[in-house]
């Protein structure tokens, strides 16, 4: 479907003013949550899903490890931006893929649903040279004497799409502070898809905190932190299978045809040094997601939290 300029307008105004009311019925910023993907911190090859950056902004009226009852007693303000590269030339080849700059803004809902926690929220991501995004990339390469990214020339137009997402997952404790994480989630926007996953927890750090997942790895981000839990480790590591419908990143005008279906398998490490002092690495195995792509790729993620 193609977006119209009312649909967009009125998702970006629900984004905007949603927050707003929520504030005038009291409440605070409960927690902070970032995670910094880069291609260079796994794999090191410097192209495909290159880099990303997600930031969370949670706001409520407390956080003492349980999501809410009533859907949007807490809520989520998220910025996501992410840069996808050819590996040479203008990302024309039947072998490779097109150049994408994005940047997101999406609201979402915490709540319980029995045990469960449920996620749905509303997004605007907007494509193209627009965003400035491939700008960003290009005087970064220059202010460290490196080449132009390839595909900047003809990578994937400007647009702006409207989405929306909804996840289950239910935490169940397991024993000697292992906790699994099944969900399932479905997503439309730039990306059509239905996922199914889980995830794993070990470790004293982590597990009463609100985790939201980062949308490029899966990776569950620690955005608000229970009282008293902010020292510690936690190892964690997971798994996700999406089935793709339809996805902006492969235009029909271009030879890259997108993967109907795809893996990510995840691994990564928490640690709590002192209150609002803490730091995060993973790396991501993704399988391959488009016809003809060589190889998987592997990308790693890192936080260090330093709030006061």
């Amino acid at each position: 479907m193609r977006p119209t300029p009312t649909v967009v307008a009125a998702i970006l105004c629900l984004i905007l003013v949603l927050p707003s009311g929520a504030v005038a019925q009291g409440g605070e910023v409960l927690g902070i949550g970032r995670i910094f993907t880069n291609d260079a911190l796994g794999d090191g090859h410097d192209r495909w899903r290159t880099g990303s950056y997600q930031l969370s902004v949670i706001h409520g009226r407390g956080w003492s490890a349980a999501p809410p009852a009533r859907p949007g007693a807490l809520v989520e303000l998220r910025f996501a931006t992410q840069v996808i590269v050819p590996t040479t030339g203008d990302g024309r080849a039947p072998w490779d893929r097109p150049y994408v700059g994005a940047l997101g803004l999406g609201l979402y809902s915490h709540s319980a649903l029995g045990a469960a926690h449920l996620t749905a929220g509303l997004s605007a991501t907007a494509l193209g040279p627009g965003t400035g995004v491939s700008d960003f990339q290009r005087g970064f390469h220059d202010l460290f004497g490196l080449a132009d990214p390839p595909g900047l020339a003809d990578q994937v137009g400007d647009a702006v799409i409207p989405g929306a997402a909804v996840e289950i997952a239910l935490p169940v404790p397991v024993t000697g502070g292992l906790t699994l994480r099944p969900y399932a989630e479905l997503r439309r926007g730039p990306e059509d898809l239905a996922r199914a996953g889980i995830d794993a927890i070990w470790g004293p750090l982590a597990q009463d905190d609100l985790l939201v997942r980062d949308e490029v790895t899966g990776h569950l981000v620690r955005a608000a932190v229970a009282p008293g839990r902010d020292r510690g480790w936690a190892l964690v590591a997971g798994g996700d299978w999406t089935r793709l419908d339809d996805s902006a990143w492969f235009p029909r005008d271009r030879p890259a045809r997108a993967e109907a279906e795809r893996l990510r398998l995840r691994a990564g490490a928490h640690l709590g040094l002192a209150r609002g002092i803490s730091a995060f690495y993973g790396l991501t195995w993704m399988s391959e997601e488009f016809v003809g792509q060589p190889e998987p790729q592997v990308v790693g993620s890192l936080r260090i939290g330093v709030d006061f």
